[in-house]
């Protein structure tokens, strides 16, 4: 229970922080998609390089461009020269926007790549995942410690019922050996409450008294 309950909280933390980035990356990739991109050449130039640098306030800053042409042609709008990785054939063949992360070198990112269906253009974002990779791992970091000390618990927890549990078992055993081993048949099992190791000691009692 504590295992699925620490990769419950992991996938839907993981998910909690995904919904923005995916959802402000989806917002800027559709705004991008309308810009016209009749500027865009087969060598990689052109005209305004800012249309491709939104400075709204409260999105993320560090965004990487990338744009496929119909040739199948990969232009490298930002200056950062990182490459993203060229759409997949999922991302080809949905026409709409779609969502994937990806390791660059070091880097990984949540790329979003949405389709232009007037030019034919793909247009790529990509966004570091580095602080949401940070804050699963401190949070993997707390549950593993968590986790460890619920089991830890679990584990007495158990260990302090079944020897509840057991004990009056294990006492009715050292009662019926004693009698055993000393021929002692008119001795009688004392009888405490009604459930079933009782009833166990009376059916022993009748036995006893039948010997």
């Amino acid at each position: 229970a504590v295992l699925v309950m620490m990769v419950g909280a992991f996938f839907a933390v993981r998910r909690q922080l995904l919904v923005p980035i995916d959802a402000s990356l989806e917002q800027r990739a559709e705004r991008i998609a309308r810009i016209p991109t009749g500027d865009l050449r087969e060598n990689g130039s052109r005209s305004s390089r800012n249309v491709f640098v939104p400075g709204r306030p409260g999105e993320f800053d560090v965004v990487y461009y990338q744009i496929v042409l119909p040739s199948g042609t990969v232009v490298n709008v930002g200056d950062d020269g990182l490459v993203l990785p060229s759409p997949s054939e999922r991302d080809l063949d949905d026409r709409g926007t779609t969502l994937r992360s990806a390791w660059v070198g070091d880097v990984h990112l949540r790329i979003a790549t949405v389709y232009q269906p007037e030019t034919g253009v793909y247009v790529q974002l990509g966004r570091s995942l580095t602080e949401a990779d940070q804050t699963l791992r401190r949070l993997t970091g707390l549950l593993v410690v968590g986790g460890a000390v619920g089991i830890a618990v679990a584990i007495g927890l158990g260990i302090l019922v079944s020897r509840s549990a057991v004990g009056p078992i294990d006492d009715l055993r050292v009662a019926v050996s004693g009698i055993t081993e000393s021929d002692a048949l008119g001795t009688r099992l004392e009888v405490v409450g009604d459930d079933e190791v009782a009833q166990l000691a009376t059916a022993f009692n009748g036995l006893l008294s039948q010997l």
